[in-house]
């Protein structure tokens, strides 16, 4: 091992496109053609003088959001480093987010994960949101300047009813059975994680009961079977509640509007399939 690799020996290369050569291997295991162009490739410094670090941050924002096309998510990981920035963050490492297929790895590797779990826990915390980056950002500034230590107002109950209501969805993901299920689309996961979430708040508190779980999954396949049979054929009478889902998934998902017709139609589903009983 030459001098200085071993400080890159224990890092895979696992964010690459299935088809890259380059999947999985660490540094040592580059050829020396390879590490050769590592370490020749050349970085741009400018140096700064300033103990104001948001000057810097503002700098910095100023700078990609016109000269580098950088996304949203990335610019809000350069500027917010408050309590609700940070939580998002360590929400986002949990590896079922790639593993489940619902976010693929072109996305995580632009921050995208990061930018769904922000839109989750706002979901959690204060139910359907729009998702416009507008709208993300606002959330982010609000809870920006609390202490780190301290976090923001009920940060705690927060993140433990997001833990709850992620436990609950894997659970219902994994009885649906296949990658294929409507509940698997971004925007159909998001609206089923935020109405678990509103049922856990106001329902099932400690959980989904154990003899409530088959009939909500058994609800959701047919729910999710009637809404497709609605979107492929719109001569297909179907009920009202499918209905209502149905226009509010075609277009326009993220609108706080859409989003909100999506909850309510879910939480009666919810409601009605593991029961009103608190645990």
């Amino acid at each position: 091992m030459e001098p200085g690799e071993e400080e890159f020996a224990g890092f895979a290369l696992d964010k690459l496109e299935q088809k890259s050569p380059y999947l999985g291997i660490t540094f040592t295991e580059l050829s020396e053609k390879d590490k050769v162009k590592f370490y020749d490739y050349e970085f741009h410094v400018r140096f700064v003088i300033t103990d104001d670090e948001g000057e810097l941050r503002s700098m910095f924002a100023r700078l990609n959001r016109f000269l580098t096309a950088l996304n949203a998510q990335e610019l809000r990981n350069a500027i917010y480093i408050g309590p609700f920035a940070k939580m998002a963050e360590r929400l986002a490492e949990d590896p079922w987010w790639l593993g489940s297929g619902l976010l693929s790895r072109a996305l995580i590797r632009r921050l995208g994960d990061i930018e769904f779990v922000s839109q989750l826990v706002i979901g959690v915390m204060h139910g359907p949101q729009g998702g416009s980056p507008k709208v993300v950002d606002s959330f982010y500034l609000q809870y920006e300047d609390y202490d780190l230590e301290e976090g923001f107002p009920d940060q705690r109950r927060t993140k433990k009813l997001f833990e709850i209501t992620f436990d609950s969805v894997k659970r219902i993901v994994k009885r649906l059975g296949t990658r294929d299920t409507r509940w698997m689309n971004k925007a159909d996961f998001y609206s089923l994680f935020v109405a678990v979430a509103a049922c856990h708040r106001e329902v099932w508190q400690k959980g989904i009961p154990a003899r409530g779980l088959g009939d909500v999954v058994d609800t959701l396949k047919h729910f999710g079977a009637d809404v497709d049979r609605r979107l492929a054929n719109e001569l297909v009478e179907v009920a009202p509640d499918v209905l209502t889902y149905v226009r509010a998934i075609e277009k326009g998902v993220n609108d706080k509007k859409r989003r909100a017709d999506r909850h309510m139609v879910l939480l009666r589903l919810l409601e009605e399939a593991a029961g009103r009983r608190r645990t």
